[in-house]
């Protein structure tokens, strides 16, 4: 969990998004890396989603935080759907 003054954001695998059906579901509140295989939850708007859906599906999770004044996370780009898509479309591919 990455934190700072003002928001939090649960950093998870793409791949355990994909697994667990939620990239539809996934806000622009959120951001990825610029590989594409990380993405950072909104801890308010997705990351509780991304939790139950683990938890359901028997996963154990480890969230430790890390705290910043000024996040990194701030710095990647916004969660985009077609984006996101067409990094794992490629993946796919090679």
């Amino acid at each position: 969990m990455h934190e700072d003054s003002e928001n939090s954001w649960l950093q998870v695998p793409l791949q355990d998004c994909l697994s667990l059906g939620l990239l539809e579901e996934i806000s622009s509140n959120s951001f990825v890396n610029i590989s594409g295989t990380l993405i950072f939850l909104d801890n308010v708007t997705d990351a509780p989603a991304f939790i139950s859906a683990a938890e359901k599906a028997g996963w154990t999770l480890d969230i430790r935080p890390v705290y910043q004044n000024y996040s990194h996370v701030r710095a990647m780009k916004q969660y985009d759907i077609a984006m996101v898509r067409s990094h794992v479309d490629r993946s796919v591919k090679n």
